[in-house]
């Protein structure tokens, strides 16, 4: 039984939630901030971005059901938003959790294909597109940095759950093993 009150499974349901509509609105209010003040000739949000944007976060809410589900329309929806030609802003915040939850759900590989897929992909757009988010050295840095984080931290995460759960494993054995000796 564990000590830990976020394990509950309606907890954790209703922080994936809440996590969701983070994501979803942190996305959509920040690019419409960043679109009052974008560069002459780039699109303003319509109806089109700002639904690529909430599905990207209410997506979220079934990161720790189907992690792989949630990288792929995270990733999807990112590309989509810029493909199309709108402001960048927090587009790909969704993708970035849902990296992180991939890599503390032991999708390594997906997550890393993932990363590197739509890395590349925002490049191929950005290099036949004149706005260019990712061609700017200072917004590739950052975006891979952001990528890298979400890695490191999703596997952090991963490590820390399973020492926690050996550390729990081990004390019941312990438990055991001491009623077993207090009856002999």
């Amino acid at each position: 039984m564990t000590r830990d009150w976020l394990a509950t499974p309606r907890r954790q349901a209703a922080i994936d939630l809440a996590l969701a509509l983070a994501a979803a609105t942190a996305a959509s209010i920040g690019t419409a901030l960043v679109a009052g003040h974008a560069v002459p000739g780039t699109p303003m949000p319509d109806w089109r971005a700002y639904a690529l944007l909430v599905l990207g976060g209410a997506v979220l809410a079934l990161r720790r059901r189907n992690p792989s589900l949630v990288l792929a329309v995270t990733a999807t929806s990112a590309f989509l938003y810029d493909l199309l030609g709108y402001p960048g802003a927090f587009f790909t915040i969704a993708f970035v959790l849902a990296l992180f939850s991939a890599m503390a759900a032991r999708r390594r590989v997906q997550a890393l294909a993932a990363a590197t897929a739509l890395f590349a992909a925002l490049v191929a757009v950005d290099l036949v597109s004149p706005r260019g988010h990712l061609l700017d050295a200072t917004g590739a840095l950052w975006f891979v940095g952001w990528l890298v984080a979400a890695l490191v931290a999703g596997e952090v995460a991963r490590g820390r759950a399973d020492y926690l759960a050996e550390v729990e494993r081990r004390a019941i054995e312990a438990e055991r093993t001491r009623e077993e000796e207090a009856l002999r």
